[in-house]
């Protein structure tokens, strides 16, 4: 499950799915990918931006992944519409971050979403038995 953070909060349609299918969540392996741009920035206090955000949002839906990871997103300056693109600056620029426009930035930490990942499928080969999900017929373990 992946949804990614913007003004400090997580999609509407995140909400509703997780909480429409929170007891089928709660009986599989999970794992949450909390993409946000504060994740990009190496500081203490960044981290607990994030941390707040994500146990908040956690709290709000009631239902805790199994496995969790921040991690940063890109910056789309060009595929804004102009107000959203001179908001995003000017918070970016408030933060430190990259301002130029006329661009995009990736911040996205491949190898450790890679490894994320790749972690992830071990814990679901390990499971002691067929985990059975949403639909007829899932397994998780069928999805590796």
């Amino acid at each position: 499950i992946a949804g990614s953070v913007r003004m400090g909060k997580f999609q509407r349609a995140l909400v509703a799915f997780l909480r429409q299918h929170r007891e089928v969540l709660e009986r599989i392996p999970t794992a949450f990918l909390a993409v946000s741009l504060s994740a990009a920035r190496d500081s203490a206090s960044a981290r607990r931006e994030v941390s707040k955000t994500v146990a908040r949002f956690i709290a709000e839906i009631g239902f805790t992944p199994g496995t969790l990871l921040p991690i940063a997103g890109a910056l789309l300056y060009t595929k804004y519409g102009f107000f959203t693109r001179i908001a995003i600056r000017l918070i970016s620029k408030m933060a430190g971050g990259d301002t130029d426009t006329s661009r995009d930035y990736e911040y996205t930490d491949w190898n450790a979403l890679s490894d994320f990942a790749r972690q992830f499928a071990c814990r679901l080969r390990e499971s002691p038995a067929p985990l059975q999900g949403p639909g007829s017929g899932w397994r998780a373990d069928a999805a590796l």
